[in-house]
């Protein structure tokens, strides 16, 4: 098994209103996970304020994670990766929502991984590391948001100098055990690499009949995918009454169709989890061998929905995690 050592970084992503900072990541060996610790500090106005849903993962817009400058290896909004966390281990890593009380000054704390690993709950799988010390660069990135992304009436007043994200990295050492096994499974000694990428979609109006249809990206082995649903700027569980992944071409057929309510159900079972998130629902292709789309080319296959009205901007997203 390989050995780990967790490194706390001495640099934080530090806040400043809705701007994009970044940070370096070291590059001394394999990296099992990057582990991010948010904590917003903020002094409510003299009435109280009304939290966002996703207070306070809501004011990290976007991390993103970049090898050699230009190679995304991970992209996604904080909010939606936490809630993946939660339904993968079965319970809600730590998160603390900032005060509702008038002139009260609170930290709102909440913590998410990238983590690099098939097999997340598995400290020992090693078939998919971040082979950092092969990289010319690794660069973590984070869009902010301000106080009205955290607050959606009476926001306060954030403190900057207390608002940051912690990063400590999960460092693997491979054993000649390790290489090993590498060598047995994919006949050198090498590791597979993951991709997670978030792909946005704007609803216009009602669709049945899966009009509503857009194109998978292609060219990975896809091995489960998080799908939410906004409407009105909140997550929506009614919206999108039902929902399939379809393939055209070389042969047509459905890859999963699903009622969006019975998908939820079916996350609360497979994940073992007190009370489903709202909005939202994971499609598990490790279930039938991951969706290999190594050899299809775009627009093979596509997410199709049906839709009633909207009742302001909506949209969904996707979330991917891939392999290639």
């Amino acid at each position: 098994m390989p050995i780990l050592e967790e490194v706390p970084l001495v640099d934080k992503v530090e806040f400043e209103a809705n701007k994009t900072k970044k940070i370096k990541i070291p590059k001394n060996n394999f990296i099992s996970e990057i582990k991010l610790r948010l904590e917003v500090k903020i002094v409510n106005t003299a009435v109280a304020p009304t939290n966002h849903e996703d207070n306070p993962m809501s004011i990290v817009k976007r991390i993103r994670l970049f090898a050699k400058g230009k190679d995304a290896i991970f992209d996604a909004q904080m909010s939606l990766r936490f809630y993946e966390q939660k339904y993968l281990s079965g319970t809600e890593p730590e998160r603390a929502t900032t005060s509702l009380t008038a002139s009260a000054t609170s930290t709102g704390i909440a913590e998410c991984s990238i983590v690099f690993r098939v097999d997340e709950n598995n400290l020992d799988d090693i078939t998919a590391l971040l082979p950092a010390h092969d990289l010319s660069d690794l660069d973590l990135e984070v869009d902010w948001g301000t106080n009205t992304d955290l607050q959606l009436t009476n926001a306060g007043t954030i403190t900057a100098a207390d608002s940051f994200i912690k990063v400590s990295i999960v460092e693997a050492t491979l054993t000649e055990e390790d290489i090993n096994k590498l060598k047995e499974q994919f006949g050198d000694a090498k590791v597979l690499n993951k991709v997670v990428r978030q792909a946005e979609h704007d609803i216009a109006g009602v669709n049945d009949n899966f009009v509503f249809s857009k194109n998978i990206t292609i060219g990975n082995l896809i091995q489960r995918q998080l799908l939410q649903v906004w409407d009105n700027g909140v997550r929506n569980d009614t919206l999108v009454s039902r929902f399939k992944f379809k393939q055209y071409s070389p042969v047509k057929k459905d890859l999963e169709d699903r009622n969006f309510p019975q998908s939820q159900s079916t996350d609360k079972r497979k994940y073992r989890l007190e009370s489903v998130v709202k909005g939202i629902t994971i499609i598990d292709w490790s279930d039938k061998g991951f969706l290999d789309l190594t050899d299809l080319k775009d627009g093979d296959v596509k997410y199709e929905h049906n839709n009633i009205a909207k009742t302001g901007t909506a949209k969904i997203i996707l979330l991917s995690t891939e392999f290639g």
